[in-house]
């Protein structure tokens, strides 16, 4: 009886070390869900802001080019030989063709595809790939951008056709560095991938820019 008793007690304190680990397990597991979505909303807000700013950018950049083709249309005596109407270009905004990579989240590419189209739309010699990269380092349910390692990008990336440069949003990075959040660097993922990585700030002007090679004026 008293053996009994003991092993009574033994499987109670089981039974409670347990119930206490699957607690914890339950508080840990809320709480990564709750920094998730957290993330996810900061995240979204940005990229919705992102998507305003292009949005001006590329009114500036048409309003811009309307007023640059009225002085020339109304300077020239005849076409050019080309064909071409007097103010208009193949490639308006000079830079020669370029083809870019954007690595983002799953969350966010549908959004970066989107814009990348209107970007080509008055920027044709432009070519853009966006590439939603899974999340296997933290797992596959994280989507947004900001959680993506280095190690994300070598294996889904490598081998691949990257084209003139990479480009990866700020957010990927620690706060104020060039480093992904396993610790590996934008330099050891540039040497591993054998291309230039560029970093896109959350602004318009500077997602243009990246995609285009433009300089200021475009």
């Amino acid at each position: 009886e008293r053996k009994q008793k003991e092993e009574f007690k033994r499987l109670e304190e089981e039974k409670k070390r347990l119930e206490a680990e699957i607690k914890e397990r339950t508080e840990d597991a809320e709480n990564q869900i709750k920094l998730s979505l957290a993330k996810s909303e900061k995240l979204l807000r940005e990229a919705r802001a992102t998507s305003s700013f292009v949005f001006e950018e590329l009114d500036r950049i048409r309003s811009r080019r309307k007023e640059k083709d009225g002085r020339a249309r109304a300077e020239a005596v005849c076409s050019p030989p080309d064909g071409t109407e007097a103010g208009q270009a193949k490639d308006p905004a000079g830079t020669g063709s370029r083809r870019v990579t954007i690595a983002t989240g799953r969350l966010a590419a549908p959004i970066i595809s989107s814009l990348a189209g209107e970007i080509r739309e008055l920027f044709p010699m432009s070519e853009v790939r966006v590439e939603a990269i899974e999340n296997r380092y933290f797992g596959e349910k994280i989507t947004v951008s900001g959680l993506i390692t280095g190690s994300d990008l070598v294996r889904q990336l490598s081998g691949m056709e990257l084209g003139d440069a990479l480009l990866l949003p700020v957010n990927m990075l620690r706060s104020g560095e060039r480093v992904f959040l396993d610790d590996m660097t934008v330099e050891e993922l540039e040497q591993t991938l054998q291309i230039r990585i560029i970093i896109v700030e959350s602004s318009g002007r500077d997602l243009v820019r990246a995609i285009t090679g433009a300089g200021p004026d475009y």
